[in-house]
């Protein structure tokens, strides 16, 4: 374990899956607002969405 923590691509990995993840979970903290703001309303494309008609949705 202690060779791992001494390779730099060990630390390069940690840094960009954690970047990415960060990035990633902010995208979607935020996107919700920015589209209601934007004027969507997020329930109406459900129906229309492949998941929505595999669940047995009534709107499909």
């Amino acid at each position: 374990m202690r060779w791992v923590l001494r390779q730099p691509v060990f630390w390069a990995l940690a840094v960009a899956f954690t970047t990415y993840s960060a990035t990633f979970s902010a995208f979607t903290f935020h996107l919700y607002p920015l589209l209601l703001a934007a004027g969507f309303w997020i329930a109406a494309g459900l129906p229309r969405h492949p998941v929505a008609r595999t669940a047995g949705s009534p709107h499909a």
